[in-house]
């Protein structure tokens, strides 16, 4: 049975910019984060996870590991964040959301150009924080303490930009391992 990569980048990058915008990231400064293995195989429609690989061809019986070798690595360019400590969170007395102040995550459109967010930030005193570029994604900092509220208007005004998909705040969860 020969096997077939397949690229979970979406899935990965989920995970990195959840983990990431949460002070819980593998990594930050600008560094890569991971690379992703690619290859010419994919999921046909209708094809499910357990069928990939499976073959009518008895004459490959083996795992063929020579796909992996072979894998090219694409870089998903700068990624960085800036982690939350103590300080930074503060929890809104009237709806109880717990958050890092001050930051708004800011998800646009694939191949959106960094340099027009950055312009687009500054116009409502805000910097890039975090930022990762195969995905588009930011994480902004008011310069000036904001209100939970006046950063729900913000985000108004951001959306209105035509290469912005979605924006939230940058909350912060609690999880107790027993």
């Amino acid at each position: 049975m020969k096997r077939k990569n397949i690229l979970f980048g979406i899935i990965l990058m989920a995970g990195i910019f959840t983990g990431a915008f949460t002070g819980c990231g593998a990594n930050s400064g600008g560094k890569e984060v991971a690379s992703l293995a690619v290859d010419d195989n994919s999921l046909n429609p209708g094809e499910g996870l357990n069928d990939v690989g499976d073959s009518d061809d008895d004459s490959d019986n083996q795992a063929d590991d020579s796909d992996d070798e072979d894998a090219s690595l694409i870089d998903i360019g700068e990624n960085y964040y800036k982690p939350a400590t103590m300080e930074d969170v503060v929890i809104d007395d009237e709806t109880g959301i717990k958050y890092v102040k001050n930051q708004l995550l800011v998800s646009c459109n694939l191949g959106t150009d960094r340099d027009i967010m950055e312009a687009i930030f500054e116009e409502v005193d805000a910097t890039v924080v975090g930022y990762i570029e195969i995905t588009s994604d930011f994480q902004i900092e008011f310069n000036e303490d904001k209100t939970i509220y006046e950063m729900d208007e913000m985000a108004e005004y951001l959306y209105g930009y035509p290469y912005v998909q979605y924006i939230s705040l940058n909350t912060v969860t609690e999880t107790t391992v027993d």
